[in-house]
């Protein structure tokens, strides 16, 4: 009895523990958590934080889990995701993040190892500890302007990482943030940072170098620790701690650099402890720099390593570098070393007085500057020149030997890009500089005289070089003699070239005499005077005697030209074809042009059924020709999925009929889609429609984060354990009197 009596309260308590878990699966009241079983996406919408409890408590009504999930989305309105929402999504390979969320809670993305990439906007502000830890497959991802702390774990063997971008609002790089990230070969550690937490970086064998901001005052214990890959590390001066085994088995560090202060503490720390034992350490000069018309950067310079960056002014070149210690006047001048390089001198660390004055002595720089003859090659003047002097030319004034075409006179002078006149001032000096003469020509000018052909000069006149010359005179003549007359012909030039009256003279390019030539005509010789006729000996025409013409017969028949005779056809000859004309076979025969069908247009005339108990029938009419609407009818997709006819839809008459199977629908849950009909005639039509949630006795489907159904079947079984012990409580009991 007894026994039976604390089983009742046993179950008793579990019933009142459920009840208890249960309620805090409620979800926020104003997030909606969905699930596409096809693609693996889990769409979250609303306002507010995400919470793991609401993907339990969704996940809990459904077959799928977490690791079904292949895609997250979140969409615009989530604040904040919090603790552990996605840990241990093993499948999700991406997520997308609005804008309008702010923070990142802890441990949201561990063990996502199927991550690849991930796109964190600029809205988020706080990212936390072990956010991203074991993302072993992410290959990239940012962090934004406004996050001011890596916390600790944050990237854990993120061993895909190969680089990541940390901005300037970073102040702290917590414990274990980037441990184990192999897959690293630099990173840039911004000037805003000042701290390094322990094991930060430790197991980043990728790394080949890293450059620690003199921002940095403390690196924490084994921060670098097994990072293989570092030949060099530069501790900055500004470092006032550095923890225990800082760089243990760096095992390729050959040389470090470092403030001779941090000496004593590394020794204490075994900050390199298990790196190589030929190691060489270099220490930075506690130095001051004097220099006028220069810079000196010396902020790292070491002993006997580092060479002294000096940056003369402009125009400046360096004549020497020295030193003194402090409280002292000696002077030690730095011999530059084969390549030119200044450099410190070895100091040795048991000297106490560490503190010296660099000096750079600079002087203002010579240049050459030459003048030269325009061919180029010709010097004028040349010599050297203080910068920023003005150079003058002292020589003869430049000239130039005339040419047939131009008389030459000095210009000034050009530096190849501009040019200066001869009472120009030059600019100043600041490099070598070669200024070549410019000349202007002047067209020169020949005299071009007309004579007659005995020499005497007909016309004078100037013109140009290149321009032809014209003789505007009266027409040159010459006086005819007894036997002849003469007509001007042209002219000739002293070369014997001969040019007619009309022709075009050639260009000038000289003085020139052309003389007129004639043309010689002989006068025609004078007929002799006739012999008068003596009448005694002329033989007058005698008149009687009949003419001798043979007058024309006018009674002779005229004659006619004969007309070609027709030709009989020959019956027996074979007919001759027609000859049929040639086609072009490339001449296109003139096309009829058919008016082509304008698509259609569409509106739904009614919309029926809920999906679940229903099937969803949408009525489709056509404004124009709805007798034959469904005759146009060519495909339909739903959330833009095609359809088959048969299957998942029917098509009926009377406009157009669709009727989505609720079979189908069960397939694509509660919610709205969408279903976009085609038609041939090139018109479309979409159509917003609702699934109702599926019912149990007329009760619906708790929507997510309800606990009303839970609890009712909870209350059920509760019930019939209750009674179950009950019976058998009175089954003893009977056994037991009788």
């Amino acid at each position: 009895m007894r026994k039976y009596g604390l089983k009742i309260v046993a179950l008793l308590l579990s019933a009142v523990f459920v009840f208890a878990v249960f309620p805090s699966l409620k979800s926020n009241a104003d997030m909606t958590v969905s699930f596409d079983n096809k693609t693996g996406t889990l769409t979250i919408t609303g306002n507010g934080e995400v919470r793991r409890q609401d993907l339990d408590a969704y996940f809990f009504t459904i077959p799928q889990s977490l690791s079904d999930v292949k895609e997250v989305v979140i969409e615009k309105g989530i604040t904040r995701i919090d603790d552990d929402v996605f840990n241990n999504g093993s499948n999700i390979s991406s997520i997308v993040i609005p804008d309008s969320v702010t923070s990142i809670g802890c441990r949201v993305f561990l063990d996502c190892v199927s991550l690849e990439s991930i796109v964190i906007p600029d809205s988020v502000t706080s990212i936390g500890d072990n956010a991203f830890l074991r993302c072993s497959s992410l290959k990239s991802i940012n962090i934004p302007s406004g996050v001011t702390i890596i916390d600790e774990y944050t990237f854990l063997q993120c061993t895909s990482l190969t680089s990541i971008e940390i901005p300037e609002s970073v102040t702290s790089i917590g414990d274990y943030a980037f441990y184990g990230c192999t897959g690293f070969t630099s990173i840039e550690i911004p000037k805003s940072v000042t701290s390094i937490g322990d094991y930060a970086f430790s197991g980043c064998t990728g790394f080949t170098s890293i450059e620690i901001p003199e921002s940095v005052t403390s690196i924490g214990d084994y921060a670098f620790w097994g990072c293989t890959g570092f030949t060099s590390i530069e501790i900055p001066d500004s470092i006032t701690s550095i923890g225990k085994g800082a760089f243990y088995e760096c095992a390729n560090l050959e040389e470090v650099y470092m403030d001779t202060k941090l000496v004593k503490q590394c020794s204490d720390n075994d900050v390199f402890m298990s790196c190589p034992s030929n190691m060489n350490f270099y220490y930075y000069y506690n130095a001051t720099y004097s220099c006028e018309h220069g810079i000196i950067d010396g902020n790292k310079v070491t002993f006997g390593t580092d060479k002294l960056t000096i940056t003369p002014e402009e125009n400046y070149e360096l004549v020497e570098v020295s030193y003194t210690f402090a409280g002292s006047n000696e002077k030690t001048i730095i011999i530059p070393d084969a390549s030119g390089d200044y450099r410190m001198p070895d100091l040795d660390l048991s000297v106490t007085n560490r503190n010296i004055v660099v000096t750079a002595s600079f002087k203002l720089i010579q240049k050459t500057v030459t003048f030269c003859d325009e061919d180029g090659t010709t010097i004028l003047q040349s010599g050297k020149v203080d910068a920023t002097t003005i150079p003058t030319y002292g020589g003869d004034t430049p000239t130039k030997p005339a040419d047939d075409q131009y008389t030459y006179t000095f210009a000034g002078w050009t530096d190849g890009t501009n040019e200066y006149k001869p009472t120009d001032t030059l600019p100043i000096v600041t490099d070598d500089a070669t200024y070549t003469a410019m000349y202007t020509g002047t067209t020169n000018v020949y005299t071009v005289t007309f004579t007659d052909d005995k020499g005497k000069e007909l016309l004078s006149s100037d013109v140009k070089y290149g321009e032809a010359p014209k003789y505007s005179g009266d027409t040159p003549a010459k006086a005819e003699t007894d036997k002849y007359t003469y007509t001007f012909a042209g002219w000739i030039d002293g070369a014997n070239n001969k040019y007619g009256p009309t022709d075009t003279l050639p260009e000038v390019k000289g003085d020139v005499t052309y003389k007129a030539v004639f043309t010689e005509t002989a006068k025609p010789e004078p007929d002799e005077p006739q012999k008068p006729v003596d009448p005694t000996t002329t033989d007058p025409q005698k008149t009687d005697e009949p003419s001798t013409v043979n007058p024309q017969k006018t009674d002779e028949p005229a004659t006619v030209d004969p007309v070609d005779p027709v030709v009989p056809v020959d019956p027996d000859e074979p007919e001759v074809a027609p000859v049929k004309p040639v086609v072009d076979p490339d001449i296109k025969p003139v096309t009829t042009e058919v008016e082509v069908q304008k698509p259609g247009v569409y509106y739904l005339n009614s919309l029926t059924g809920d999906g679940v108990t229903t099937d969803v029938v949408a009525a489709i009419k056509r404004t124009e020709d709805d007798v034959h609407c469904v005759e146009y009818f060519g495909n339909a997709e739903v959330d833009g999925t095609p359809m088959t006819v048969g299957e998942q839809i029917l098509v009926g008459s009377g406009s157009t009929i669709i009727t989505i199977k609720k079979e189908f629908l069960a397939t694509i849950g509660e919610g709205n889609h969408t279903l976009r009909v085609l038609f041939t005639d090139g018109g479309s039509i979409t159509i917003e429609f609702t699934v109702k949630a599926a019912t149990n006795n007329g009760a619906s489907v708790p929507a997510t984060g309800e606990t009303i159904g839970m609890t009712t079947v909870l209350g059920a079984c509760l019930i019939l354990g209750a009674a179950g012990v009950v019976v058998a409580f009175a089954t003893r009991k009977r056994k037991e009197d009788a």
